[in-house]
């Protein structure tokens, strides 16, 4: 009988601390979901437990390959967070994520422009604007915009506002992410890195900028403000600071009040 209690109390110790286990293990995984994830969400859709943008001291989510995209982000669709440009193509992840028909996880599928170009007076043209945080987006046209030329990623969703701008997401809201018709399809090549090389880490390798005509060694090419890859997704002329990208910036948020 004295046996029998024994073996009774060892199974309930035994299910309570499986229990408490089980209770550690969902509140870590719970901790582990930041709004810029969208592994459990369809691309473009809100996200699950949307809302601001996360609460990131640090800066923006982390983008180990600065690719455009957080590597949180690429693991959640199976794309190489080391390597800039997953099927090494010539054009970095994020050219093809938020790119006219780009795959970036199929190397037979490259991105088309859009046509969304703008042309200037000589007047009103910019010959000269920095990007210090390398978002494709120059600062002063930033700063114009209500936009944080210090941070990538304003709303820490994972994509950088350059890529945000031209898939006509906000890059203010965390919940309002670029759009795809479909997810990443992987075209099962397995490919060993290094990849193309882009010396200037505009997203696009060295080979596509010398058949374009852009400078190798320049993110921009003409000095617009606008990096290399961002003319050549909005069909503008990285060669010509007269044609700049078309894009739309929404109002700032109100941080006033």
């Amino acid at each position: 009988m004295r046996k029998f209690r024994q073996s009774s109390f060892s199974l309930r110790k035994q299910s309570f601390l499986r229990a408490v286990e089980l209770v550690l293990v969902s509140t870590l995984l719970g901790w582990g979901c930041n709004d810029f994830m969208t592994k459990d969400v369809f691309i473009g859709a809100t996200a699950v437990d949307s809302g601001g943008a996360i609460d990131d001291p640090t800066g923006s989510p982390e983008d180990s390959d600065a690719d455009g995209l957080s590597s949180e982000l690429e693991d959640s669709f199976g794309l190489e967070p080391l390597q800039a440009d997953s099927d090494q193509d010539g054009y970095s992840d994020g050219v093809e994520f938020v790119g006219n028909g780009g795959d970036p996880a199929d190397g037979s599928v490259i991105p088309n422009p859009f046509n969304r170009t703008r042309i200037l007076e000589t007047e009103d043209a910019v010959q000269s604007d920095p990007d210090s945080d390398l978002d494709g987006l120059g600062d002063a046209f930033e700063t114009a915009n209500g936009m944080d030329s210090s941070d990538p990623d304003i709303d820490d969703d994972g994509y950088n506002d350059g890529f945000e701008l031209v898939a006509n997401s906000n890059p203010f809201d965390s919940s309002d992410r670029p759009e795809r018709d479909a997810p990443p399809a992987p075209d099962g090549i397995d490919r060993l890195p290094p990849g193309p090389r882009d010396a200037d880490g505009d997203g696009l390798s060295d080979d596509v900028e010398t058949a374009n005509g852009t400078l190798l060694t320049r993110r921009d090419s003409d000095g617009d403000g606008f990096s290399d890859a961002i003319e050549f997704l909005t069909g503008a002329d990285p060669t010509d600071f007269l044609s700049i990208p078309n894009l739309n910036v929404p109002e700032p948020p109100n941080t006033t009040n």
